[in-house]
């Protein structure tokens, strides 16, 4: 299990208590952090706008839109590294793109 599961499990299962047995509760909350994490895995146009403006990219670039969205895709497939296989890993290069 990756560390950022780990953490995000531990904050939900405080609110499974009374809902599910303690031998159940770790196991449910890993689930249920999981899903949490991978359900981030498509970013929000917000969350493509902040990108853009910490970058200060005017006119929204397509390639630098698809750059974003590669950057989020590996963030978010680290956060579950060890959780599930790495096959949904978008890996594209990007070692070429300028600001």
């Amino acid at each position: 299990m990756s560390d950022m599961v780990e953490r995000v499990a531990k904050a939900i299962e405080p609110s499974l208590l009374g809902v599910f047995t303690a031998g159940m509760r770790k196991a449910v909350a890993r689930e249920i952090a999981r899903a949490a994490i991978e359900a981030m895995r498509e970013p929000t146009p917000e969350i493509i706008q902040a990108w853009l403006a910490f970058y200060e990219v005017r006119n929204e670039p397509k390639h630098m839109t698809k750059r974003a969205i590669t950057i989020w895709h590996t963030l978010i497939s680290a956060a579950l590294s060890q959780s599930q296989s790495p096959n949904t890993a978008d890996t594209t290069s990007t070692a070429g793109d300028s600001k």
